[in-house]
């Protein structure tokens, strides 16, 4: 086994022959420190350039989050801003409805039929069949009942709402309660000229007739007249 050296004595190192041993292993000593410290500065390096790009890439996708959600919100505000136009364009004239995207909207269509219920008439198929939206629409304007699907133009409460509601002809979209008497007093008494499209019975009802021609004038009342059962026509004209 061998012995282990003795350290170097100061004396010893001092020699020239040893000393320039000596200075050679210091040197070989000192080169693979610098190298390992350089590898060590390196690495860190590189960590931080790693650090760094994250840092950035989350930057740039905060911006453009940030872009991109004040981009929607410009567009959010440009388009309440236009269908504001359009609803108060529509009050008497539903025909900018007829291509406007924003008829896909059931939101938006709400908030048309109940400026203009024949802006129903400019709504989906499947709009029309909405509830909610005809019962908006028509208690705008009972007429608007025209738009509205078959389904619901046999609902009781749709065509009492139509019925109550602003409008002309109303009974003339009711084929189902044609023959519904206190409906169809209600509509006579809304407008006379309801009478033309009630049953044949109740066009010879002299209760729903004189509630028809109650309030005309005697020119008026003749035209309502007509659509009453011959009958009818005569007795009244006779009185």
């Amino acid at each position: 086994m061998s012995e282990k050296p003795s350290p170097v004595s100061e004396e010893e190192v001092n020699r020239p022959d040893i000393k320039e041993v000596y200075d050679q292993g210091q040197n070989i000593l000192a080169r693979h420190d610098n190298e390992a410290r350089w590898k060590q500065i390196a690495k860190e390096q590189n960590d931080l350039r790693n650090f760094r790009d994250k840092l950035l890439m989350r930057s740039q996708t905060s911006v453009e989050e940030v872009m991109m959600d004040d981009a929607e919100k410009m567009n959010d505000a440009f388009d309440e801003q236009k269908m504001a136009e359009l609803l108060e364009q529509i009050k008497y004239d539903t025909r900018a409805l007829e291509k406007s995207p924003y008829m896909k909207s059931r939101e938006f269509v709400l908030a048309a039929v109940e400026v203009n219920g024949f802006a129903l008439g400019c709504a989906s198929k499947e709009l029309q069949n909405d509830r909610e939206v005809v019962m908006a629409a028509v208690s705008q304007i009972g007429d608007s009942i025209e738009y509205a699907s078959e389904e619901l133009r046999a609902d009781r409460e749709i065509a009492e709402l139509a019925i109550a509601g602003r409008g002309a002809m109303t009974l003339n979209h009711l084929p189902t309660f044609r023959g519904d008497r206190e409906l169809v007093l209600r509509a006579v008494a809304t407008n006379g000229f309801n009478l033309k499209y009630a049953a044949s019975e109740l066009q010879n009802d002299r209760e729903v007739v004189m509630a028809a021609i109650q309030g005309h004038g005697q020119g008026i009342r003749n035209d309502i007249l007509a659509y009453a059962s011959p009958e009818l026509q005569s007795q009244l004209r006779a009185e």
